[in-house]
């Protein structure tokens, strides 16, 4: 008898691809010896002889895709009915259909005219010889009648376009883990409408949070990541709000009792999502061991089906990539995705101190089908939740691993207290009517251009003239007013060698160091995480000046 070895369904993937046999035609094979690995959606599987015979005709090669449910091999329980499978002429296959854009290059297949198209016969021929659509050529023969030189004309202009079209340095197929990652992610963006619910969290305490653990437990050589957290804090936060641990099917909302949270891990061949059980019911031992299996498996290619298989929620962390912000392609079937991107030391204002503060964006993708926009942001909420209070992670039988308090790393800005505004000196002028003629001619060409701006945007130029008014003028403004203002604005503009320049003309006009914080805090406040940059700019130009004082 000859038995099939069939490709097994996996989840709703219609396809799968052969990625390397384990046997050669001929071969004596064992019931339940693997003779084939193919790829089903980012998971490696061997498939297994049904009976013991000999490996008698293989029906695909390596990189051919095959549905899901066809046969890939036949096995002979005897020689001889391996002998009659051999005698037997090859079955040929036919090719599925693939669309090819048409080029101008001659031995083309010839294509079917249209009869209702005026053309005179050479020009047909031409045209049939090229593999041309004479529906896209111009005639210019009588009654608009394609002749042979509108044939010619078009060829000329086809390899002109290709003249200046890009080189192409390589041609890949979309097979294997990419094809099936096309297909799903297609899939998934044309049926589900997808919402984007957004929030930052801070993660001072949760910085100080893994530390204290890392101290405890790489003792037994285990190393807690960033990832460990928000894989903690994404399941807790589902069992919250358990309408996100969910799956649209047919006309049916499924919400599921286990948690399941798949990783995104990008890999040479693509992006695989392993997936990790119920990890709101592990230890951090436990969840970081799994997490750093799991990630080391799905890099070398060595997933199997139940790696891949059951996730529910799936989590997406690019900080390593310095990606502050991103979106996402939900996971099909799932509800939800969550985005996480690259912490961030940012200024936040609290009551009338200014922190500098390790700030994230968390993105969370719902298919709106299933998930309202109220839940999606329920669900931030709650995963900001276990982040911004990271003791509420631990499970009750590790909580011993907390030996000491858990203290925010940030860093709080000096804020001085309010003072006096100093007195301006009143304005004289002091120069004769003769030095005063170049002054008054480039003031003339500045107020020609103030009222020309005037006419687009009336309350900037105003303010602007103001600003610039008394800033420029040496007599209305003290000097150390004028370094304070222009070191706020070499902060906001990102100009580092401004920023240390003014700030030693701000040091040696008499500024503190307390009025120079406060005179960048706003400029670094508008401009938001690039200002930031600056803060170490000021800092290290006070204590650079500080130093030469004390030399000297």
């Amino acid at each position: 008898m000859v038995k099939e070895v069939i490709v097994p369904r996996m989840g709703d993937v219609p396809e799968a691809t052969i990625l390397k046999w384990l046997k050669k035609e001929g071969d004596k094979v064992s019931k339940g010896e693997p003779v084939v690995e193919v790829d089903l959606f980012k998971a490696t599987k061997r498939l297994e002889a049904p009976v013991s015979g000999f490996l008698a005709k293989i029906l695909a090669k390596e990189n051919d895709v095959v549905a899901i449910g066809s046969p890939v091999a036949l096995i002979a329980e005897s020689a001889e009915e391996l002998e009659k499978i051999k005698g037997k002429p090859p079955v040929e296959k036919k090719p599925k259909p693939v669309p090819i854009a048409p080029k101008v290059e001659a031995a083309k297949p010839p294509i079917e005219i249209p009869k209702k198209i005026r053309i005179s016969p050479r020009a047909r021929k031409l045209a049939e010889k090229y593999g041309i659509d004479i529906t896209k050529i111009k005639g210019t023969g009588p009654g608009g009648r394609i002749v042979e030189k509108d044939v010619l004309r078009y060829i000329e202009e086809m390899k002109k376009l290709e003249a200046i079209a890009p080189r192409v340095k390589e041609v890949r197929k979309l097979i294997g883990k990419r094809r099936t990652i096309a297909w799903r992610l297609s899939e998934e963006w044309r049926t589900a409408p997808h919402i984007n619910i957004a929030g930052k969290v801070d993660l001072s305490k949760a910085h100080a949070f893994r530390k204290i653990l890392n101290e405890q437990l790489e003792k037994k050589g285990v190393h807690v990541t960033f990832t460990d957290l928000f894989i903690k804090a994404a399941a807790l936060a589902a069992a919250e709000v358990p309408e996100v641990n969910a799956s649209l099917e047919g006309e049916e909302i499924k919400i599921y009792e286990d948690i399941n949270i798949n990783i995104a891990v990008a890999t040479p061949e693509g992006l695989v999502v392993p997936v990790i059980r119920n990890p709101h019911k592990k230890t951090f031992e436990q969840l970081a061991k799994e997490r750093e299996d799991i990630v080391r498996r799905a890099r070398e290619g060595k997933l199997t089906e139940k790696d891949v298989l059951g996730g529910t929620i799936t989590l997406s962390n690019m900080g390593m990539y310095d990606v502050v912000f991103f979106s996402a392609v939900l996971n099909p079937p799932q509800a939800v995705l969550v985005a996480i991107g690259k912490a961030e030391n940012v200024p936040v204002v609290e009551g009338d101190t200014v922190k500098i503060k390790p700030m994230a964006y968390i993105n969370v993708i719902a298919d709106h089908r299933i998930v309202d926009g109220a839940v999606a942001a329920n669900y931030l909420k709650a995963i900001k939740d276990k982040l911004e209070n990271p003791e509420k992670l631990l499970l009750e039988n590790e909580k011993n691993l907390l030996r000491k308090p858990i203290v925010p790393i940030e860093k709080t800005l000096p804020v001085t207290k309010e003072v006096k505004a100093e007195k301006a000196v009143e304005y004289k002028p002091y120069l004769r009517a003769e030095e005063l003629e170049e002054p008054r001619r480039i003031a003339e060409e500045y107020m020609k251009a103030i009222r020309q701006y005037y006419k687009f945007d009336k309350e900037a130029a105003q303010a602007f003239f103001r600003f610039s008014g008394a800033a420029v003028r040496s007599n209305v403004l003290p000097e150390k007013i004028k370094h304070l203002i222009t070191i706020a604005v070499s902060v906001a503009i990102h100009c580092k060698e401004c920023v240390a320049i003014h700030v030693r003309d701000a040091l040696e006009a008499g500024a503190t160091p307390e009025e120079i914080i406060d005179a960048v805090t706003p400029a670094i406040l508008l401009s938001g995480g690039p200002g930031t940059t600056m803060l170490d700019i000021v800092f290290k130009s006070i204590e650079a000046f500080a130093k030469e004082r004390k030399t000297k």
